[in-house]
């Protein structure tokens, strides 16, 4: 996909937005995210989450299909958290041009 092909931007991103929920041991955190990577990633910010989460469900916010996932990593000075997800979910959106050009490839 090339920078042409996207037509509408804010469409692509309302279509990989996720609802995320992450137990942990004491609380439940919910956050809205975005499918990253190949569809099977999903980023958000959670500045207060901790790799020994529980439990963790992403819901695709236009279809409401849902998978589990698993914190892979956690930037804790920007708050940012990468979740694998078990099933893709949807079309990833492109974060950089970098990105770009590896799927054009």
């Amino acid at each position: 996909m090339t920078i042409d092909e996207i037509k509408n931007p804010n469409l692509t991103a309302q279509e990989s937005m996720v609802k995320i929920e992450i137990a942990t041991k004491g609380n439940e955190n919910i956050s809205s995210g975005v499918i990253v990577g190949d569809g099977h990633f999903a980023v958000t910010y959670l500045p207060e989450v901790s790799d020994d989460s529980i439990q963790v469900n992403v819901i695709h916010v236009g279809s409401n299909v849902a998978t589990s996932g698993s914190i892979i990593y956690i930037d804790e000075a920007f708050g940012l958290v990468l979740i694998r997800l078990t099933e893709g979910l949807g079309i990833p959106v492109v974060i950089s041009q970098d990105s770009l050009t590896r799927v054009k490839n």
